[in-house]
């Protein structure tokens, strides 16, 4: 089970944003990272939240909104045939080789097959955002409804950057709840 509690309107106007930029120069080489520079890597996230009346005393807005920007890169090991294997394919397969990198100079070579770390970048966009509306009914009635949304896709290349390979996430939900009747015994 997932609670999920949202602030309602108040009579008065309020609200915040914020914003978070995080960078490459922040961070340390990863162990699997190839050699040279560290991948590019930057991460953003802002947003803003805020409430007021519609109708003083009665009828309040609240909502939010929060951006994720990423493009992180992603290390990962390849195998590819080295020079030797690829001047001894068949010609059938010839065509083919041009799906695999050459490896750089200087890659680990076993058995006709050259191992070298490659950088993939994967970028998100992620989009969240909530809105709540309240209707004060009486002094003991109260409704309220409440809206989610959220969008998340991402992007990322195969380790071979033949094909880039899509996620793409969304959900969308609304809550509505009914009066509330308050008793009191006297």
């Amino acid at each position: 089970m997932i609670n999920a509690i949202t602030k309602s309107g108040t009579n008065e106007l309020h609200g915040t944003a914020f914003f978070f930029d995080r960078d490459k120069i922040f961070d340390a080489k990863n162990f699997f990272d190839p050699a040279g520079p560290i991948p590019p890597f930057r991460r953003v996230q802002f947003g803003a939240s805020g409430g007021t009346a519609i109708i003083k005393d009665k009828t309040f807005v609240y909502g939010t909104y929060e951006g994720v920007r990423q493009n992180q890169p992603l290390s990962k090991k390849i195998l590819v045939p080295d020079a030797a294997s690829r001047a001894q394919a068949v010609p059938a397969v010839v065509p083919y080789l041009d799906l695999w990198p050459v490896a750089p100079a200087g890659a680990s070579d076993a058995n006709g097959i050259q191992t070298f770390n490659v950088s993939l970048p994967a970028i998100s966009k992620e989009n969240y955002a909530t809105a709540r509306v309240d209707q004060k009914l009486s002094a003991n009635d109260n409704l309220a409804g409440s809206y989610f949304w959220d969008s998340g896709p991402l992007t990322q290349p195969d380790p071979l950057e033949n094909t880039v390979h899509s996620v793409f996430s969304r959900g969308r939900r609304s809550v509505r709840r009914n009066p509330l009747v308050q008793l009191s015994s006297r």
